[in-house]
């Protein structure tokens, strides 16, 4: 009927299939498989640059928390595996990205002196615009982040600006990608 060699040959396929199978399933499961805790020193991060952009802080205090924030991303960006988890620190990179641009923004805002020399007259005088060249020296940083997320821009009489809500509104957008990163980890932590 059988004979020692088909038997063996049987069962050295037997194996191999469900080795295979066995290793393919394993790498299915370990593409969803997320690590909760391990983002939890950045969860914290981006929650305090998030809240402190809620309810206000100074330019200086902002700085200081986004470079906690980058430190967290960096630090786990050598720690996600799974395809799961590297889609979380995505989401988690790009809020930081927004932030790291709407503080260029905010710092071309402190630092400009037409602004300033506006503001002499009141804060009303600025309108709460941001001039895109101050004193004509135009800010190629300044004007990549206006066409990234296409922020509006103001001509007045040959000067360029942007709302100083384009600051706050950059908030909102990295807010986002901060609450989808949270959902994404709380749905993994069922």
């Amino acid at each position: 009927m059988f004979t020692k060699k088909m038997v063996t040959w049987a069962v050295i396929g037997f194996c191999v299939i469900f080795t295979s199978v066995c290793f393919w399933g394993c790498n299915v499961v370990n593409k969803n498989k997320v690590d909760v805790g391990k983002f939890e020193p950045l969860v914290r991060a981006a929650s305090k640059v998030k809240a402190s952009a809620n309810v206000g802080m100074d330019f200086r205090q902002f700085g200081q928390y986004i470079q906690e924030y980058a430190t967290e991303v960096e630090i786990i960006k050598n720690k996600v595996s799974s395809d799961k988890e590297k889609e979380i620190l995505n989401y988690f990179s790009n809020a930081l990205e927004i932030y790291n641009d709407s503080k260029i923004i905010w710092n071309c805002k402190n630092n400009d002196p037409v602004r300033a020399s506006l503001e002499q007259y009141g804060a009303a005088a600025t309108g709460g615009k941001i001039w895109l060249a101050p004193g004509g020296v135009v800010i190629d940083e300044l004007n990549a982040i206006v066409q990234k997320y296409k922020l509006e821009v103001h001509e007045h009489g040959g000067d360029k600006t942007i709302s100083e809500n384009s600051i706050p509104q950059l908030w909102s957008e990295a807010s986002k990608l901060i609450d989808a990163a949270n959902a994404s980890l709380q749905q993994s932590a069922k």
